[in-house]
């Protein structure tokens, strides 16, 4: 009697939805409200056009629309192109963060924080480009910001999904008082870059420098594309996503002002698969 009950729903629902040519994440929603069951709602997903936004924010309107996880599951998978593999559904949840950034656990769905590290070092090459820059005042040292360690303490996914928490009354990512760090806003003013890898530590270039003139500015090989879309249920957060699979590998988020810094704070961690 039930499922009947459904069917008729189901009609009655299609009748209202026939003024439109696809599926979105409204019909759902509305589908979901009318009290249809799971079984009734996939059957609708897998025999209709759909046009899902499956963004963050997209997730965001399904899970406030009390969508079932495992229907958002199955509309990931029919908005995916039919050779993408399709991970499990992302479920934002409902955390209330300090500010600061957070990566997403995903056995326990929670966001937990990465502490920043300080850049220990910064140096213009070893004894032999001293040697150059004797010979020839033009020749360019690379200037680099070193991080002690192999590895980061933070071991995340090819394609992991981070929460950047801002202070909105100070305008900052957090209370701490470092310099240069007074009026970040968004995740657009930071950079991901990805480190290289020596005996003891990780190094990036931040620039070079002979006897005439120095340049400051990391090097377009070593940065990594991200998206930020901000959260429209929290005040200063924002979720950031990659923009492609990370290889395995050392990475870290930096504030772009702090390129010059002596001791600049970056967020790093490791992909290790």
């Amino acid at each position: 009697m039930k499922f009947i009950y459904s069917i008729v729903i189901l009609l009655l629902a299609t009748t209202t939805l026939s003024a439109q040519d696809t599926l979105t994440n409204a019909s759902i929603i509305k589908l979901i409200g009318l009290g249809l069951s799971k079984e009734v709602v996939v059957k609708k997903i897998n025999t209709s056009v759909c046009k899902f936004n499956m963004s963050v924010s997209g997730l965001e309107q399904l899970q406030k629309g009390k969508v079932p996880q495992e229907i958002i599951s199955m509309m990931l998978s029919k908005d995916a192109a039919p050779t993408t593999t399709v991970s499990a559904p992302i479920v934002i949840p409902k955390q209330k963060l300090e500010p600061g950034i957070y990566y997403l656990d995903s056995a326990t769905n929670t966001f937990l924080e990465i502490d920043p590290s300080m850049i220990t070092n910064a140096k213009s090459g070893g004894a032999e480009q001293v040697i150059l820059r004797s010979i020839s005042g033009l020749f360019k040292a690379k200037q680099k910001a070193v991080l002690a360690g192999v590895t980061s303490n933070y071991a995340l996914p090819k394609r992991p999904m981070f929460a950047f928490v801002f202070d909105s009354s100070k305008k900052s990512l957090n209370a701490d008082a470092v310099s240069g760090w007074g009026n970040i806003r968004t995740p657009n003013e930071f950079m991901l870059v990805r480190l290289s890898v020596k005996k003891a530590s990780r190094e990036l270039v931040t620039g070079s420098e002979n006897n005439l003139q120095s340049e400051a500015g990391v090097e377009e090989k070593s940065r990594v594309m991200f998206k930020s879309e901000k959260s429209k249920t929290q005040g200063g957060v924002y979720y950031v996503t990659i923009s492609e699979t990370l290889p395995k590998g050392e990475y870290a988020f930096m504030y772009a002002g702090s390129i010059q810094e002596a001791t600049p704070k970056v967020y790093d961690f490791s992909v290790l698969k």
